[in-house]
């Protein structure tokens, strides 16, 4: 594909052959049809199960297709994407189940990133201003997905853990961007070294908290495209996120000190036992 000089953006979506590619196809109409607010070239990136190659539609012949093996989950095919194509201002990071909500759905990420401070630009702001230690609080019986030095621990911890291994600064709070939908500079995203990815879930949930880590590290901002979760762009697994009410009550849950948290939630389990001996 020859890629347009007048295009700032690459849209990088990523797509799994072991899926039908219709829901691809479908967020790629959507890109045509529903205005963008500012010109941009598309790339797929496929992670290949076996020797099947992508065949698009004839509207999406201007796409540029990738293959590569079925590897790292997303966050490696993205990796892939902005490697193997000419350099680009800025990216828009795409999973292929997402589906486009309103017009100006690319603009308004990239109004967002012409700001210097802002560093990267999702759709839902995971663990927004929760401390490490609330979540070691709230998770407490919540197991990461892999074992940490052969023992179960808390999400939090194996996040934490895995990424103070890896020289990357974790911060004061988990907060991250979901690695659903992202846009990047492509300075910040160069400044970062790129995406890295794991093989296992837990790995891969490293490498996403990892992202968000690496740019508030440079002293830039993380945040969510508009007022609250999943405005522009929705990812279907994630609707119940949708809304800037529920956003502004996870803020402000937020606040509430651990201590404060912990005497609730045992308050509420006595009351809790004791409705279940009465009723028993």
């Amino acid at each position: 594909m020859a890629v347009s000089q007048q295009a700032p953006t690459l849209v990088v979506i990523s797509h799994y052959d072991a899926w039908a590619p219709d829901q691809l196809v479908a967020l790629l109409d959507q890109t045509k049809d529903v205005p963008a607010g500012a010109h941009f070239d598309t790339c797929v990136v496929v992670n290949q199960c076996g020797s099947r190659e992508l065949h698009l539609p004839e509207r999406h012949a201007d796409v540029t297709i990738f293959h590569r093996p079925n590897s790292g989950y997303n966050i490696a095919a993205w990796d892939h994407g902005w490697r193997s194509m000419p350099p680009y201002s800025d990216y828009l990071f795409l999973q292929e189940e997402c589906r486009i909500l309103r017009p100006n759905w690319l603009s308004a990420f990239r109004k967002l990133l012409a700001k210097p401070r802002i560093g990267l630009v999702g759709e839902s702001l995971f663990w927004a201003g929760l401390s490490w230690d609330r979540l070691d609080y709230q998770y407490r019986d919540f197991h990461f997905a892999d074992r940490v030095d052969g023992r179960l621990v808390p999400i939090p911890t194996g996040l934490r853990i895995g990424m103070q291994r890896l020289n990357i600064p974790v911060g004061k709070s988990g907060e991250h961007l979901q690695s659903l939908i992202l846009a990047i500079r492509r300075d910040v995203l160069e400044h970062i070294g790129g995406f890295f990815s794991g093989d296992s879930y837990g790995e891969a949930t490293i490498a996403e908290s990892s992202i968000s880590k690496k740019v508030q590290a440079l002293g830039l901002v993380v945040r969510e495209v508009g007022p609250g979760s999943f405005r522009y762009i929705l990812h279907p697994q994630w609707t119940y996120r949708q809304g800037w009410a529920l956003s502004l009550l996870r803020r402000a849950a937020a606040r509430i000190p651990v201590s404060i948290s912990a005497r609730l939630g045992n308050l509420w389990r006595s009351l809790k036992s004791r409705g279940g001996g009465a009723a028993s």
